[in-house]
């Protein structure tokens, strides 16, 4: 142990150095490498404090005995010589300190309330007397810690119970009740944490995560079995590591008196409001919540258990607005669609002739013997209209209204609306049961066993893409979760504690289309059979409606996380030292089938597929497109060889020191170091590949390491293209190289700025290496293991009027678009790290209210952009060309997702936080005022311009500037024993005491957001992505519903280098240009170029909402309480209006306008709760 051990690392700004640590760190550092145990997720905490007389002379020496008022848990210590004294790794609960010397009256401070990974300072003065007398200190649960560095917030049972949460069923409806928590969603925004992967959640130690998708997981016990949690919101110590933010769940321990509970929660339509976007009529609503639990002692003072059950029943729908084909298209008459827009013939591609009139003598109907078998099938999952206008009975307009500027007589239209409104269903079953066990087998050996389990389904929920009935959703045969945990704590000695956790967490979620009957494979002619029971429709898109599909996510989803943890604490005089070390290891186990996507745009009838710049493209129509699906004559088509399947394997592992030093009697100091290493995921099925660019001179291979490959695709891509693993020494264990030197170290200091403790600086620095996103399954998923091909009619200068996809042939390989598409991740990835940074002022001022001022500051760095590699320079194509293909760097291949770290964020936030913690009276206030900026690639879909990566610096897409939260729990004083009418008789009581409110305001302003363009012809490669922003226009329009009138000016952007007519022609240089030498849009003289629209420089609209709830408690006898209750969820009613979903320039049909809303209508909820 002579030899000097120094850690050197560099950071993105400056080389940082890490001093010397000393030896006793070195020895716990020793310590832990030992232990056979990726994060040390400690909820145990600790009560320290200094024993003193009335004089402020410290007393050494002093015996100290702490008890756990819950379980009758006694440990013992003993003053030092500063008449300090701490009790470490302790769990949360309720304790008494009692003190005792001679010479002095014993002394006791009982109800001192640790919570979740908290430390307490409870100072003692005793009075001389003897020692059979007995001072007796009051105590209580302290607003303020005075020896934690970081900022963080704990929400107990009495806040779970007494609070209005919108859904018991995940841990999201719990992060929703947490301060400075940005969206209670699997990705929670915490003090300027990562949207993906910046936070992280335990449950009695162990990982809630789920580690492949770089997220928590949502299932958790019943909240009637939990006792706290605590979210730390910014630099937290050593032991807590993988992200920057940590959510800490603890659930109820038995003790050695019996309690429970029993509960029922009901919402239903007939209770709730309609919304801004109503069904008609009101759609099924009904959701019933209920369950109970109980715990108490087995052996007093030794054995206790804890057991809950609950259960939830939802039947739900969501307006969802959808434009449909009319009944009279769907038998093949467009007469009326086609008059409706000026359209007087159209033309039947496979046979040349003109479509005939309708029966009405209008152009035009498609006779049934021209109609495609395929497509005769799948117009039986087109709903019917049920009205053109939002809420309305009658029928409304039948045809898309996007393209009608008024309707017949007695109907209205506009831009907004669609025509057919979908009550989305939504079916839920969700049984959750939990069971733990304690015991104290020893004064020095602790023992506890958790188990919890949740069965979700079978259930039926909308899909992301908002399709209509029939189609369009998915569903489940039932999620199953389960999470054990194993917690041994031994007191070794009277300064040293060890905690040994382990813990193992599953997850299973099939989920299904709504249409699992159907093999696609049987369908349509080249897409791949789908597994039995993952079958659904392929997705047809038809330009002007909103198409069919079943949903993306048909697919089953299996993860398995084993963890061990191990920490030990050292208390030594003035430092209480801690090391640990953790292991983890995950495998995730995924696949599906693919049903084949197809798009029909309308230039087969309009017989303007060869229109020159304009292309099939600009002369898109919905009648035209319709009938060319009906005729079965599509323009894109895609497919894949065959469905996807993986299953892959990762670990971690982690080790940490820290020291927590009371250096000054109102000084404490938190230095730590946490080393992390991850290792490269492995697949155990399926096999996997990666493109390296270097390779083959410059041009670049795709490796890859055995597995399932298809001999086909390794036979039509040979070497150098398609290389095997084995040849050139590549494997699971080094295809990419992780970094070792992961230090990260941990400071912080909380100063006492006076002797009550009541006025608080506190601030910390720590760097954290997060989680590597979830770019595994893209590996697993590319050649020559699975091929998607994208494939286009010739279009354009060169193109052809004849159908070259159809259904008998959809894919058809002259037609191919490009090469395969591949995933990859550089070599040697640069992990993924936060820097943060907090100071705060926290003061006490008045008795059990604090006020709490902060900074906050979060660097991240190296995070992942899913760079494309392959996509070529913004050009035209040379005379012959009919694709980019050939112009893009790496040939054979399509796109290239290429995984690198090299994009970055910085975030500042103001905080200012309220706090009141008394008997009566609990409320929280806390305002957030945040500044993100960046590139966070991963988390914004992607950079626009690859070739300038910094031109997609701006505000990132997640972080609203202003958020308020403002929580409270008020028992109304009134009532026997109350300040008013406090000597009421028994039936007096009965109705005017026991009364409670609560409730939540949120409000925020709007997330950030960006116009947008695509394509504006087929010349070339020509670029899409943001505008040019036309000086002097404002952006934003004032005044209006976002509902009824665009809240985004159009006429503020541009398409770079548009001709006033799209009349490009190729100048002697081969560059397109306008014929007169200008454009309509500013700044460009040339097409093919990038917009210079900053990113995300608007903001959509705010939000605002209240939870409320009316409670009336009833004490039967002296233990029972019956509590009757009412929460009403958006007690107002408020609408508030989504960020406008189409903010494409190019698209002017709703353009900047809000289609839904964010959140539901008002929802009351009447329950009942027996609790004793």
């Amino acid at each position: 142990m002579n030899r000097k051990v120094s850690f050197i690392w560099r950071l993105e700004t400056a080389t940082r150095f890490c001093k010397m640590l000393s030896h006793a760190w070195l020895l716990l550092l020793c310590v832990a490498v030992g232990v056979a145990s990726a994060s040390a997720q400690s909820t145990k905490g600790s009560i320290l404090g200094r024993v003193s007389d009335s004089s402020d002379a410290v007393i050494p020496a002093a015996s100290v005995e702490l008890q756990n008022q819950g379980t009758g848990a006694v440990l013992q210590a003993t003053t030092d010589s500063r008449g300090d004294y701490t009790f470490s790794t302790i769990d949360p609960g309720t304790y008494t300190v009692i003190v005792k010397h001679e010479g002095f009256e014993e002394a006791a401070a009982r109800g001192i309330v640790l919570d979740v990974a908290q430390t307490i300072r409870q100072n003692i003065v005793m009075k001389i007397g003897t020692a059979t007398e007995v001072l007796e200190i009051t105590s209580a649960s302290p607003v303020i810690t005075t020896d934690s560095p970081e900022i963080s917030t704990v929400i107990d049972s009495r806040q779970i119970e007494n609070t209005p949460l919108d859904g018991r069923d995940t841990i999201y409806g719990l992060l929703a009740l947490a301060p400075g928590v940005q969206r209670s969603t699997s990705n929670p925004l915490v003090a300027g944490s990562s949207f993906q992967g910046g936070t992280s959640a335990t449950v009695d130690g162990i990982s809630q995560n789920d580690i492949f998708n770089a997220r928590i997981a949502g299932p958790v016990p019943s909240f009637d079995g939990i006792a706290q949690f605590t979210v730390i919101g910014s630099a937290a110590p050593a032991r807590f590591g993988r992200a920057g933010s940590q959510v800490l769940i603890v659930t109820k321990a038995g003790g050695n008196q019996f309690h429970g509970s029993a509960f029922e929660f009901n919402r239903n339509r007939y209770l709730s409001g309609a919304g801004y976007f109503p069904l008609n009529p009101r759609p099924h609503f009904n959701r019933n919540e209920f369950g109970g639990s109980f715990g108490g002692p087995i052996i007093r003072n030794k054995l206790f258990f804890w057991a809950t059950v609950e259960d939830l029943r939802l039947v739900q729908s969501k307006a969802i607005p959808t434009t449909q084909p009319s009944p009279e298209m769907l038998t093949g008459d467009l007469g009326p669609i086609s008059n409706y827009l000026g359209i007087t013939q159209m033309v039947n591609p496979n046979t040349g002739a003109q479509l005939p009139k309708d029966a009405a003598g209008l152009c035009c109907q498609v006779p049934d013997s021209a109609i495609s078998p395929i497509s005769k099938y799948l117009l039986g999952f087109f709903p019917k209209p049920n009205g053109g206008i939002l809420g309305s009975g009658p029928q409304g307009c039948y045809y898309p209204t996007n393209l009608a500027p008024n309707c017949a007589a007695g109907q209205v239209g506009s831009s907004s609306i669609t025509d057919f409104i979908y009550g989305s269903p939504t079916y839920q079953k969700n049984f959750r049961w939990s069971l733990r066990g304690d015991y104290q087998f020893s004064p020095k050996d602790h023992f506890s066993l958790r188990y919890y389990q949740v069965n979700g389904g079978p259930y039926v929920g909308p899909d992301l893409a908002n399709a209509a009935p029939l189609f369009g959703n998915y569903s489940g045969t039932g999620t199953l979760s389960k999470n054990v945990v194993f917690n041994y704590t031994r007191i070794v000695s009277a300064n040293i504690v060890n905690e040994f956790v382990a813990g193992y967490n599953q997850e299973h979620d099939p989920r299904e289309s709504q249409n699992p009957q159907i093999n696609p494979g049987a369908l349509v002619p080249g897409v791949p059979n789908a597994p039995a029971g993952y079958g659904g429709l392929p997705t047809v898109g038809i330009y002007g409606l909103s198409g069919i599909a079943d949903a993306s996510s048909n697919y089953f989803n299996a993860q398995h996380i084993y963890q061990f943890n191990d920490n030990v604490t050292f208390v030594h005089g003035r430092h209480s030292m801690a090391a640990g070390a953790q292991y983890l290891r995950q495998r995730s186990g995924q696949g599906g089938s693919y049903p084949g996507s197809f798009t029909f745009v309308g230039c087969f009838s309009a017989q303007t597929c060869t229109a020159g710049a304009a292309g099939a493209t600009e002369n898109k129509n919905v009648a035209y497109a319709f009938a060319d699906f009906l005729m079965g004559n599509m323009f894109t088509s895609q497919t894949q060889n065959k469905n996807n399947l993986f299953d892959a394997t990762g670990s971690s592992y982690g080790l940490y020191v820290q020291d927590n030093w009371l250096a000054t009697p109102r000084l404490t100091l938190n230095l730590g170091l946490r080393y992390e290493k991850t290792f490269p995921f492995g697949r155990t099925r399926g096999g996997l590949a990666n493109f390296y660019p270097a390779m083959n001179g410059g041009a670049g291979a795709e490796v890859y390491i055995s597995g399932q490959e298809d001999p086909n695709l390794v036979a039509a891509y040979p070497q150098p293209y398609i290389v095997n693993g084995d040849t050139v020494g590549i494997n699971y264990n080094n295809y990419y190289k992780t970094q070792n030197l992961n230090f990260g170290p941990h400071v912080g200091f909380a100063l006492r700025m006076n002797d009550k403790g009541t006025l608080v600086m506190r601030g910390g620095y720590a760097l954290i290496y997060n989680y590597f996103p979830p770019f595994i399954n893209g590996l697993g998923n590319s050649p020559p293991f699975i091929k998607a091909t994208t494939y286009q009619q010739p279009s354009g200068t060169g193109g052809t009027n004849t159908p070259q996809l159809t259904w008998a042939n959809p894919f058809n390989s002259t037609s191919s678009t490009g090469g395969p598409s591949v995933s990859a991740v550089e070599p040697r990835p640069k992990q993924p790290y936060n820097q943060q940074m907090n100071l705060s002022v926290e003061w006490e001022f008045i008795h059990n209210t604090a006020l709490r001022v902060s900074y906050v500051g979060n660097l991240g760095t190296h995070l992942a952009d899913p760079y494309p590699l392959n996509n070529p320079v913004p050009q035209p194509l040379a005379t012959g060309l009919t694709n980019v293909q050939t112009i893009r760097p790496y040939q054979p291949w399509g796109t290239i997702s290429y995984e690198q770290f090299n994009t970055s964020t910085n975030f500042n936030q103001f905080q200012a936080a309220i706090r009141r913690r008394f008997t009566d009276l609990t409320l929280s206030m806390d305002f957030q005022w945040s500044k993100g900026l960046g590139v966070d690639a991963f988390n914004d879909g992607g950079v626009t311009n690859p070739l300038n990566i910094r031109q997609d610096y701006g505000n990132l897409d997640y972080y609203s500037r202003l958020y308020y939260v403002f929580s409270h729990i008020y028992q109304l004083p009134v009532g026997k024993g109350k300040r008013l009418l406090r000597h009421a008789g028994t039936i007096t009581d009965a109705v005017v005491g026991g009364w409670r409110v609560s409730g939540v305001l949120t409000l925020y302003d709007g997330l950030p957001m960006s116009a947008s363009f695509t394509s504006i012809g087929t010349l070339g490669n020509y670029p899409s992505g943001r505008p040019n922003i036309v000086p002097g226009v404002p952006q934003i329009l004032k005044g209006g519903s976002p509902a009824k009138t665009p809240m985004i000016n159009i006429a503020a952007f541009c398409i770079p280098g548009e001709c006033p007519s799209d009349g490009a022609v190729m100048n002697s240089s081969g560059q397109y240009t306008c014929p007169s030498g200008s454009t309509t849009c500013p700044n460009t003289t040339t097409e093919f170029t990038y917009g210079n629209e900053q990113r995300n420089s608007m903001y959509g609209p705010g939000f605002a909402n209240y939870d409320a709830s009316l409670q009336k408690e009833f004490h039967i006898e002296r233990r029972y309480t019956f509590q009757l209750r009412l929460d009403a969820f958006n007690a107002l009613n408020r609408t508030n209006f989504a960020t406008p979903a189409n903010r494409s320039i190019s698209n002017n049909v709703a353009f900047g306008e809000s289609t839904s809303q964010q959140g539901n209508a008002r929802e009351l909820q009447l329950g009942g709760r027996l609790t004793f």
